[in-house]
């Protein structure tokens, strides 16, 4: 199956985002101010977007996203910090943090935290973009790197993806799994992006992969019952469960 670009693998950079693709048996990682230019610019081949930003955000009626609630025990300690919740849309119109951390408080119940409100520019910057053009509710999925890896390793990461041994540990892991699919990862094309950010955005890239060829289970958060907000968009975190993870040991 010929694999080039019709998976994309997104993760939010330093004033734009990391996008992970392949091409004549290729991987790299190219960077986009923004995500709109993405879509434009690969929307004719496109057939499964990943994403780690939250999409389908809380609101009054529904304070808190199941799928970050399991997520996070699928994850366990001390990976499920990675899993933060979102702001509700109200947010967006926040001046600062004190303001944000208000505004959350009375339509959530509930506090903020940094994290969550260092990204709001990028969470907004995605919802105004589906708003703008829903059809690619029909490519693009939300997903969790760090769910992702446990997905295609079968285990959690043992170390922090921003430590030297974090980031060996999934590059080494995610070269091979490319080799499985004749691609081989080319760094010299990532140059001026956070290792983190190339590493995340590979490692949705490897999980989109897999999901088109049918190599692997897929699975969404929460398990059981899907959840939507308030526009309709979906409250899941996607991600596959790799059925033929020894395999790839074998060279």
């Amino acid at each position: 199956m010929n694999i080039d670009e019709r998976v994309l693998g997104i993760d939010g950079a330093c004033g734009g985002w990391a996008v992970a693709t392949c091409k004549n048996g290729k991987a790299f990682v190219q960077f986009f101010k923004k995500i709109e230019d993405v879509w434009y610019f690969y929307r004719d081949k496109l057939e499964l977007v990943l994403i780690d930003i939250p999409i389908g955000l809380p609101h009054s009626e529904k304070r808190y996203r199941s799928c970050d609630e399991e997520a996070r025990k699928f994850l366990g300690h001390p990976r499920s910090s990675s899993i933060f919740s979102p702001p509700c849309r109200e947010v967006f119109e926040a001046r600062d943090y004190k303001e944000a951390l208000a505004i959350n408080k009375k339509i959530l119940g509930k506090g903020l935290s940094k994290q969550a409100w260092n990204i709001i520019p990028k969470i907004k910057e995605v919802d105004e973009f589906i708003i703008k053009i829903p059809e690619v509710v029909k490519f693009l999925k939300e997903s969790h790197p760090e769910v992702a890896f446990k997905g295609l390793k079968g285990e959690v990461a043992k170390f922090s993806k921003r430590d030297e041994e974090g980031y060996k540990e999934r590059m080494e892991f995610l070269r091979i799994l490319f080799r499985k699919f004749d691609c081989e990862i080319v760094e010299d094309k990532i140059k001026g992006l956070r290792r983190d950010d190339i590493v995340d955005a590979l490692i949705l890239l490897a999980t989109g992969i897999l999901a088109i060829k049918k190599e692997g289970n897929i699975y969404s958060f929460p398990t059981n019952f899907k959840e939507k907000d308030l526009l309709g968009l979906p409250m899941e975190i996607f991600f596959v469960k790799f059925s033929r993870l020894n395999e790839i040991f074998i060279e």
